[in-house]
């Protein structure tokens, strides 16, 4: 039997995806809320060449960029650099999360910024937590709706306010390169176990998906990453949990299902061995440590 080469053709899921309007128009939006597709409805990590940000209108969800999940809900502002990979999706098959998206012409902010500060931004921003950098975001998307001749020059600043204010209020590392790039057996299934996180599939599948032998895959995805698939798996289940966990009111039996554990026993004994406590009592202890934090601002 002939063997396949891997082939970048199959990168998954990773494109750009431009928008449409004119290349040098500074702002545009959608126009109203849409709705965020739930686990089954995967949609493709995407990446575009402006400046994204938003708000969840209602419902929650998840946000993925550069390998990274962060939960929202209603009233939670996201954004996202340009040439980012990212990705957002519903908790709630029933109660689908709608959001509104804006687009800001990344030279505009740079001419009105000169050197953008490096720092690494997270992708959502919450009204408690982020003060001044949310009332940014916030006033941006609703000055984009006033449909008036300032209205472009005013989301510039206000974006170029946002992101130079950013080292002031986010003590962070500097950004990595975005992880745009060319696509590797290893970074196929990096980005497939990404968003498949709550499926059950294994090495062997995986490698099949990439037309090379198990030992080959385990060997370049630990050259890459420094861990196993299953591994990497696993702790993208632990840092979704963890979001889930302090950030949502769901249970701890629907956040077992939502990451795809066949029984919430088995949930708690992976949470466990990772974190060195059960889920409930993790949640309560982040939740304490930010009461009293909110008590010394």
């Amino acid at each position: 039997m002939q063997k396949r080469a891997f082939s970048s053709k199959i990168q998954y899921p990773n494109y750009f995806a431009p928008l449409p309007i004119s290349s040098d128009e500074a702002v545009c939006m959608d126009r109203d809320a849409v709705a965020l597709p739930y686990a089954a409805d995967f949609a493709k990590l995407h990446y575009h060449d402006r400046y994204e940000f938003g708000i969840c209108v209602s419902g929650s969800g998840l946000f993925l960029s550069n390998g990274v999940y962060y939960s929202f809900s209603q009233g939670d502002m996201v954004f996202i650099p340009p040439d980012t990979p990212h990705y957002s999706r519903s908790i709630d098959e029933e109660q689908l999360s709608y959001a509104r998206f804006f687009y800001v012409f990344a030279p505009a902010v740079t001419a009105c910024l000169g050197d953008v500060p490096a720092v690494s931004v997270p992708a959502v921003i919450r009204q408690g937590e982020h003060g001044r950098l949310y009332d940014l975001l916030r006033m941006a998307a609703e000055r984009c709706d006033k449909a008036d001749a300032g209205r472009d020059r005013a989301v510039v600043m206000l974006l170029a306010l946002f992101l130079n204010d950013a080292p002031l209020y986010l003590h962070t590392a500097p950004p990595a390169e975005p992880s745009v790039k060319s696509a590797t057996p290893a970074s196929f299934v990096m980005e497939y176990l990404s968003l498949h996180y709550n499926e059950s599939i294994g090495v062997r599948e995986l490698a099949g998906m990439c037309y090379i032998s198990e030992s080959q895959l385990r060997r370049q995805f630990l050259a890459a990453y420094g861990m196993s698939p299953m591994a990497f798996k696993t702790e993208q289940r632990c840092r979704i949990a963890c979001e889930l966990l302090v950030n949502t009111a769901l249970s701890i039996a629907d956040i077992a299902q939502q990451l795809g554990f066949s029984s919430t026993s088995d949930f708690f004994r992976m949470f466990k061995k990772r974190h060195g406590c059960a889920p409930g009592d993790y949640r309560k202890k982040c939740r304490r440590a930010d009461r009293m934090d909110s008590l010394h601002e």
